[in-house]
């Protein structure tokens, strides 16, 4: 089985972050001609997001179907890539969704400021991490 990623694209998000961390992976299933990897771009919702330069990127999955997947079909790693400014997009949606997934036992990680959701989430707490 691939190696389950979702990345989550919240509005404002960098489209270079998100190649920057998706192609690594592109690349190994490439070189090694197995599907190591497999990824999805979830949103908010099931709309478009756009990002900072005014692109948008359609969404394979809503936090809401993610949150509610049996744990037989949760992902195994969820990479958060936030917009700007930061500090407006925690909504109770999201950070429901994020404390659940943790609880779940999938791996985060965090792109740029996107730390910054996982701290005021309480999900960093305890945890040495950097932020730009």
């Amino acid at each position: 089985m691939p190696f389950d990623l979702v990345v989550l694209v919240l509005p404002g998000f960098s489209h270079l972050a998100l190649h920057a961390y998706i192609e690594p992976f592109r690349i190994a299933n490439t070189i090694s001609r197995l599907p190591l990897f497999r990824w999805r771009i979830a949103g908010l919702d099931a709309r478009p997001v756009e990002g900072a330069n005014a692109l948008s990127i359609a969404v394979d999955a809503t936090i809401d179907e993610l949150g509610c997947k049996s744990d037989d079909r949760k992902p195994d790693q969820l990479a958060i890539l936030a917009g700007e400014p930061v500090e407006r997009q925690l909504t109770p949606q999201l950070n429901g969704f994020l404390r659940t997934i943790a609880r779940r036992g999938v791996s985060i990680s965090a792109v740029g400021t996107a730390t910054w959701l996982l701290a005021q989430t309480g999900l960093l707490a305890g945890t040495r991490c950097t932020i730009h």
